[in-house]
């Protein structure tokens, strides 16, 4: 359009327009540098307030997973130990993913502030500082909860294969017991009292194995 105006022009009257053509250049540069950033400042606002919330989340979490953990270690006394140790490995899964969750945040603050070398507004320093408290929080309770599981885990592991061995030989303990109330048959011959001898014998080595 300016090529057109001008080409009709006196050529007293182009160095003028050409002046005012350049300065409008540079105020639509001015203008298109500010949008710019303008569109910085928004988008790192929006990003600042996810991870603002982010964190605020996780700190909430982490004030009931204290609580979970206190009655790991210290269960209350209805707990059986499988129903400490299912406790345990339901509470490390969650760990877990909170543990992914934080590495996300950690990565999102070396995108939006300023890196260790640089300067770094006071602000910007609360947010981190915040970020460094629940990260040190979070790994302390994970071997928190380790530690304590290890000191359990023997106690389980022998409370499971008691569970198993009276599962097995629960049928035979019931029959034990109804044959108890009867007491012992009086044998007729010398063959029936050597059996019901040995038979005796074979229930209290059973017997000897189960709960010893």
């Amino acid at each position: 359009m300016y090529n057109s105006l001008s080409g009709n022009l006196p050529e007293e009257k182009k160095k003028h327009m050409t002046d005012r053509v350049g300065d409008i250049d540079e105020r639509i540069s001015v203008l298109s540098k500010t949008d710019e950033k303008l569109d910085f400042i928004n988008d790192f606002n929006k990003r600042l307030a996810i991870f603002n919330a982010s964190v605020n989340e996780l700190e909430g979490w982490l004030t009931e997973a204290r609580k979970r953990v206190d009655n790991i270690i210290s269960p209350d006394s209805s707990f059986s130990p499988e129903d400490r140790v299912t406790k345990t490995m339901e509470f490390q899964e969650d760990l877990r993913k909170k543990i992914e969750f934080l590495a996300a945040q950690e990565n999102t603050k070396e995108d939006i502030f300023p890196k260790p070398d640089e300067k770094i507004p006071s602000d910007a320093k609360k947010y981190i500082a915040h970020l460094d408290g629940l990260h040190k929080t979070i790994y302390a309770m994970d071997e928190e909860v380790k530690n304590e599981c290890a000191k359990f885990s023997e106690d389980v592991k022998f409370w499971a294969e008691f569970h198993t061995g009276i599962k097995e030989f629960g049928p035979w303990i019931k029959s034990a017991e109804t044959r108890k109330c009867k007491g012992l048959r009086k044998p007729s011959t010398l063959v029936e009292a050597c059996e019901l001898l040995g038979d005796s014998k074979v229930k209290k080595i059973i017997i000897y194995t189960v709960f010893i």
